[in-house]
């Protein structure tokens, strides 16, 4: 009654809340390590006090080779750290973290199907390639064939 009080309405079992929200964590790896040895609560916590930091500035004026892979992006959710609490069985957000978060996530899974249809379309091309190409040797064949 006095966390609906304060003005969290939306609460989620630890478990919950970190496989929910992991795709949004700067570290996922020390989330999943401590969600798969049990500590949930502590995970929980990880994975929002990490939300809850501002993003360091990105250095964009550093030239990038070709060959040097791209870090991962960090997502621009920054919940403030008054709209969220992690319990001891639950983790209690408001309003503003529900809606930042969702937002948030959206926006992750959005280039995450973007990544996916390029694949396939990537694919696909492929395949088509490799059809005509085919295609292409087996008139090449059929022309050397008549011509010999």
């Amino acid at each position: 009654i006095e966390v609906s009080r304060v003005g969290f309405p939306v609460r989620l079992k630890h478990r919950q809340a970190v496989k929910e929200f992991i795709c949004l964590s700067p570290e996922r790896v020390q989330v999943e390590s401590q969600a798969a040895r049990g500590q949930l609560a502590s995970a929980a916590r990880l994975l929002f006090e990490r939300l809850s930091e501002p993003l360091s500035p990105s250095p964009s004026s550093s030239p990038r080779t070709p060959r040097v892979p791209r870090t991962p992006r960090r997502s621009s959710c920054v919940i403030p750290k008054q709209t969220w609490a992690v319990g001891k069985s639950l983790v209690f957000l408001k309003r503003e973290a529900v809606e930042a978060l969702s937002h948030a996530l959206s926006g992750v899974r959005r280039a995450a199907a973007v990544q996916i249809q390029a694949f396939v379309r990537s694919h696909q091309a492929w395949k088509r390639f490799h059809s005509i190409l085919t295609a292409v040797r087996r008139v090449q064949t059929t022309g050397r064939g008549f011509v010999a």
